[in-house]
């Protein structure tokens, strides 16, 4: 599923979730929701995340990304032991994390999502204080798991529960991601999310 779907359904699904209750109508929730339904595709270099973080074209591609990632790992663990930077070795390890990591590989699993969001926890914890409101950090791992459920959809399925399972899991209705058929079952979501959302008003009642 390409960026702009994740984006759309993600956004949509969190308007359900807050329309029900589930999750407060706040900017953390919002910015969490777009933020989680795209950053686990930053493991792809002209994913919609990256296309973002590289304004330049001759920096989406795999070398680019292993330099661009790569030196911000490497600056971040200078930052720490070099320069005393706290969250320095954290940020190198993320940035590790997606240096290494091929597409639809570790970042792109449960596990992957979980130390994802602990790392970012642990990033914006200062003096005890996480500076990362509940909503954000609920938003985004739901947003997150809609990310990995909705990829099932990819003919090149998902190692759900890499690197502990290396098992390629995929739905049996399935498509090539640049496909007629992807662009139909991505359609075919977020019209019956927009279906749901049109025809429940206390949806839109909570988000007024």
């Amino acid at each position: 599923m390409l960026g702009y779907a994740h984006l759309s359904t993600g956004l949509m699904a969190t308007a359900i979730a807050v329309g029900h209750g589930a999750l407060p109508l706040d900017s953390g929730t919002v910015i969490g929701s777009v933020v989680g339904s795209i950053i686990l595709d930053i493991d792809e270099s002209h994913s919609m995340v990256n296309k973002i973080i590289f304004p330049f074209n001759f920096l989406r591609n795999i070398l680019g990304k292993l330099l661009f990632y790569g030196g911000l790992s490497a600056a971040s663990f200078y930052s720490f032991y070099q320069l005393g930077f706290e969250k320095g070795y954290l940020l190198g390890i993320l940035f590790l994390i997606i240096t290494l990591s091929g597409h639809r590989e570790i970042i792109h699993s449960i596990p992957g999502l979980i130390g994802i969001t602990v790392l970012l926890c642990l990033i914006f914890k200062i003096d005890n204080t996480l500076l990362l409101p509940k909503s954000f950090i609920i938003s985004f791992v739901f947003n997150g798991i809609l990310h990995l459920l909705l990829d099932l959809f990819n003919k090149a399925g998902v190692k759900l529960f890499a690197p502990f399972s290396n098992k390629t899991l995929r739905y049996p209705i399935c498509a090539y991601s640049n496909s007629t058929k992807a662009r139909f079952i991505e359609l075919a979501i977020c019209m019956s999310l927009f279906t749901y959302i049109l025809l429940n008003k206390n949806i839109f009642i909570e988000l007024l």
